[in-house]
């Protein structure tokens, strides 16, 4: 009688081990995190820029033989049509869209870096530095 008793017992604990190693792995799985996301500092929203609510300017692709701008995943050429507007000129950092004609036209420059301003220097100054980097007034 011991023998049967045994013989279920056995075959029992052998699928509980195997349940185990098949299972287990994905039960006790962390969720990695991601090594590039920004700190979640900088996710909160507090300080953040509002964010566009018109079309975005992603890409600028200037060669001897094509001139085209990537607006909000679409590929636009010179003087080619996005919507209602049309891309009238293209430099290394900004699209300008055209909408309308004549007395009713209205331009729209669209920037890569809309946040970042180029402020010129005085030439012949040299700017003093404190210990710290800082600029001496």
């Amino acid at each position: 009688m011991d023998q049967p008793v045994a013989m279920l017992i056995k075959p029992s604990i052998t699928h509980f081990f195997l349940s185990f190693l098949l299972i287990g792995p994905a039960v006790f799985a962390q969720e990695l995190q991601d090594p590039t996301r920004p700190p979640a500092s900088l996710l909160s929203g507090v300080g953040l820029s509002p964010v566009a609510s018109g079309p975005v300017l992603q890409s600028i692709l200037i060669g001897a033989d094509r001139q085209l701008a990537i607006i909000d995943g679409k590929t636009v050429k010179l003087n080619g049509k996005f919507g209602n507007q049309v891309l009238v000129r293209l430099t290394e950092t900004e699209a300008i869209l055209r909408e309308g004609k004549g007395k009713h036209k209205v331009l729209h420059t669209l920037r890569l870096f809309p946040d970042f301003q180029i402020k010129p220097v005085l030439a012949g100054k040299k700017a003093k530095l404190s210990n710290t980097g800082k600029p001496i007034p």
